[in-house]
């Protein structure tokens, strides 16, 4: 990077993760090297940093106040203000893939910076017609927090199977290492105490507000007491909150949990020592669920609701819309069901009828923009109940759904990942010719686009195939269907059927019509 006489601020951003693994090298360490190097590149420039503390740049859903700030500073600065931008590493800035690393280009190119000073690996240009390293690195680093993924997620579930646990110990024990230098927990004699006296209060009847208020009026702290916050205050007293989230620890009672994928709670006996009786524990479970007579702070009983939130529902033959991964270009349309008048796939949501909302499944105006937004039926569970006994019914007589049902390999899950294979090679022999110098930057994006699209589509449809998922037997599916996972259930509804189309709503009588649900359309 030259330096430019009008310019006047260079700006230093440092973040790092929350995963302890992502700690190669803390924020304040970033942040004094990053400074320094500013200063030998920029004597005369103003140097602002920006920094994220145990913030993930990974997620698109999790906010960055540092990195918006650091975004702010670079579009309001005038033109040849910026002399420049120095980070530890280009990952710092984002870990989101090639889309979010040329949004964050365009940005630092129309405020005229070329460059992006590394301290690992030197300046990445941004300038348009040398981009490639930059997009590269982007792929490589979306790739690693991919992998990352995976081996925190195997990792976990290592530990639940093996009811061993992961991270930090919950309140009643203490952190430990056993003979192999693996996690351990050990009771911690106080707090052990004091669970065994929080549970007493819960079955005697006294209100989660009441136990908190003891607790706090005895002096007792909470575990929260010894963090430490980064605006410095303190938390020393409990809240009816802190105490429910103990009472509906299943640690407590010697269980490893764990939530799956469909949001229910699975447990597995854990290898370190009860504080409570599992009885006890579901016997609490059940009163904070139900109303209940509490005793109060007061001495009075009165009685107390405390249901949990409920759980969003379940759709069986939910459709919409995937992103293409292309900016701008919309995904392809999915789904089961599909609109009588459009054809575009129904999707799963709520709708007001009299007595309150019920599940339906409509086509919605904004899963595309050929949906026409005038089909819809309800309830869901009267659909899906046609669909599922249509499944059965056809297996009972359809000796090449039961075949196709019962087939180890899935011929279009191969169509696709060919595809995805071909796509991808075609991307890396754009890069290689735009590497050696044979074609330019606009040749390049030519080449790149339709197989970066190709590549994306084909993703996609591999993750609908859902030929991953443990397929039940057909008698299974005939005799036992409630019982599968809902997993299980979408696994056989995607093998099975291709489409069935939902005619429109006429006028007559109120209520559900099922002759508006058509056959199911079997796939071949």
């Amino acid at each position: 990077m030259t330096q430019n006489a009008q310019t006047t601020k260079a700006l230093v951003y440092a973040r790092a993760s929350s995963d302890p693994s992502d700690q190669r090298i803390s924020v304040d360490r970033q942040v004094k090297l990053c400074t320094a190097r500013a200063h030998e590149l920029w004597p005369d420039a103003e140097v602002l940093v920006f920094r994220d503390d145990a913030i993930t740049a990974a997620d698109p859903s999790v906010h960055r106040p540092g990195f918006s700030s650091f975004l702010t500073a670079v579009r309001t600065a005038r033109k040849g203000e910026l002399a420049g931008v120095v980070v530890n590493e280009q990952s710092r800035l984002t870990r989101q893939g090639t889309g979010a690393w040329d949004e964050l280009v365009v940005t630092l190119t129309k405020a005229g910076v070329t460059s992006v000073e590394t301290l690992r690996g030197g300046p990445v240009s941004v300038a348009p017609g040398s981009r490639l390293v930059g997009r590269m690195l982007a792929i490589v680093d979306a790739e690693e927090v991919e992998r990352l993924k995976a081996r925190v997620q195997d990792a976990h579930r290592e530990l639940f199977n093996e009811g061993r646990p992961s991270g930090r110990a919950p309140y009643g024990y203490c952190s430990a290492r056993d003979e192999h230098g693996r996690p351990k927990l050990l009771p911690d004699p106080d707090e052990a105490q004091i669970v065994k006296q929080v549970f007493d209060w819960a079955l005697a009847g006294h209100a989660v507000s009441a136990i908190a208020g003891r607790l706090s009026a005895d002096g007792i702290p909470p575990r929260s007491a010894r963090w430490k916050f980064s605006d410095d205050r303190k938390v020393t007293t409990w809240r009816p909150a802190t105490v429910r989230t103990l009472l509906k620890s299943p640690s407590v009672a010697g269980l490893r949990a764990h939530t799956d994928t469909d949001g229910q709670l699975q447990t597995v006996p854990a290898q370190w020592p009860a504080l409570i009786d599992v009885d006890q524990w579901r016997k609490v479970q059940r009163m904070l669920g139900q109303p209940t007579t509490v005793l109060g702070a007061n001495g009075e009983t009165f009685r107390v609701r405390t249901m949990p939130a409920p759980q969003p529902r379940k759709y069986l033959l939910s459709g919409g819309r995937r992103r293409s991964g292309v900016t701008g270009k919309l995904g392809e349309s999915y789904g089961v069901l599909r609109c009588g008048k459009c054809d575009s796939p129904l999707v799963a949501q709520t709708q007001g009828r009299p007595g309150g909302r019920v599940p339906a499944y409509a086509c919605h105006p904004k899963s595309g923009s050929g949906a026409c937004g005038g089909v819809s039926i309800s309830p869901a569970d009267e659909v899906e109940a046609l669909v599922v006994d249509a499944i059965q019914s056809a297996l009972a007589v359809s000796p090449a759904l039961r075949g196709r049902l019962e087939a180890a390999n899935d011929g279009e899950a191969g169509k696709w990942r060919a595809e995805r294979d071909a796509a991808k090679g075609r991307m890396l022999t754009a890069a290689e010719m735009f590497g050696t110098g044979a074609i330019d930057s606009d040749e390049f994006d030519t080449m790149r686009a339709p197989a970066k699209a190709a590549f994306d589509l084909a993703e996609a449809r591999l993750n609908s195939i859902t030929t991953d998922v443990t397929l039940p037997s057909v008698e299974d599916v005939r005799d036992h269907w409630d019982q599968l996972t809902l997993h299980q259930q979408r696994a056989v509804v995607e093998r099975l059927i291709a489409r069935i189309v939902v005619a429109p709503g006429y006028t007559g009588p109120p209520g559900f019509n099922a002759a508006r649900v058509g056959a199911p359309e079997w796939k071949a």
